[in-house]
């Protein structure tokens, strides 16, 4: 059978994750190594900061290509990787709200939104039986 469009629009979007989880960590990260003042965190803690970004790159970038290949291991580790994401961002809307900082709190719930759609519609009946056919 066909990949669902849905499918393959959620692992498109875990490339893109991907990518962005990626400059983040050479961009953003990265000019952090050469300053020294008080607003700069510790070598130690932006080494860390490196190491999720690039990790969470990969399992993006892993997640994408198991659900192209309809791989089960993949939908559910979307699943669990979104599960995350909606607790941060979850998290991440009402400190902005409570800072009033309104336009990162709609951007934080739609983080939101957008993970509870991934998660219901990888959940649905007709998608997992998708990822259970044999292949070959």
């Amino acid at each position: 059978m066909k990949r669902p469009g849905g499918v393959t629009a959620i692992a498109v979007l875990s490339f893109v994750m991907a990518a962005l989880n990626l400059a983040g960590a050479v961009l953003s990260e990265g000019p952090r190594f050469g300053a020294n003042d008080e607003t700069t965190p510790s070598f130690a803690v932006t080494v860390v900061w490196i190491f999720l970004r690039v990790g969470a790159s990969a399992w993006n970038g892993a997640n994408g290509v198991g659900l192209l290949r309809l791989e089960n291991w993949a939908r559910r580790s979307t699943i669990a990787l979104v599960i995350c994401v909606i607790a941060v961002a979850f998290l991440g809307a009402l400190r902005a709200v409570l800072s009033q900082e309104f336009v990162f709190a709609i951007v934080e719930v739609g983080m939101v939104a957008m993970g509870v759609w991934i998660a219901t519609f990888l959940s649905q009946p007709r998608v997992k039986a998708q990822f259970a056919l044999p292949r070959g």
